[in-house]
């Protein structure tokens, strides 16, 4: 019992229950307690559990876990930056090969976690931004084929910075306000010269 309550908790919150365990017996208390509204854990048997076992274990999935996108992600799981480039150069550097990884994150976690960014930067049409093990690796593309969809120029794919991608939500942003006010006034235009039509 007291192991699945544990596997149920976070490393801040098994030290919180440590720290109130020392302190029920610091004051002699009775032997149960609860903690933050869980169930009555017994003293004794928390006294007998290799809980720095389990505290180890937090320890190795916060080095490895992280949520994106509404998922948690195992980092360990994720393709390496070099697996993505050597299978787009050894199957072709398209977006249809990388449904293979899009596969892969379907299987896994039952969504897309690729995302294609359409903005040009002036030397590119747009990107593909693919989480790997090291980060988010960007995949830029200068052209379409009619089967292959995006073709990726994979000499100048790289990892992103933090600093890369608040950049490319700067210019989505600016982009998207634009788009929504031009869009906008066309609905505006549009029905004012059909009440205009209407009119004649």
């Amino acid at each position: 019992m007291l192991r699945e309550l544990l596997d149920g908790m976070s490393k801040e919150e098994i030290i919180d229950l440590m720290i109130a365990y020392n302190e029920y017996l610091f004051v002699d208390h009775e032997d149960e307690f609860n903690h933050m509204d869980r169930a009555p854990v017994c003293l004794a048997e928390f006294n007998d559990c290799e809980y720095q076992e389990i505290l180890e274990e937090r320890e190795g999935e916060q080095g490895t876990a992280l949520r994106y996108m509404g998922v948690k992600l195992d980092k360990a799981e994720l393709p390496t930056k070099q697996e993505v480039l050597s299978y787009l150069e050894t199957y072709g550097p398209t977006d249809r090969q990388l449904a293979h990884f899009r596969d892969r994150n379907y299987e896994a976690y039952g969504q897309d976690l690729i995302w294609n960014y359409p903005i040009c930067d002036g030397q590119h049409f747009g990107f593909y931004i693919v989480p790997v093990r090291e980060g988010f690796l960007n995949l830029p593309y200068n052209s379409l084929d009619e089967e292959e969809c995006e073709v990726f120029v994979l000499e100048n794919a790289y990892l992103m910075s933090a600093e890369d991608l608040a950049l490319f939500l700067d210019q989505w942003q600016s982009y998207s306000d634009g788009l929504m006010g031009a869009m906008s006034e066309m609905i505006a235009i549009m029905k004012e010269e059909g009440q205009q039509n209407a009119n004649t």
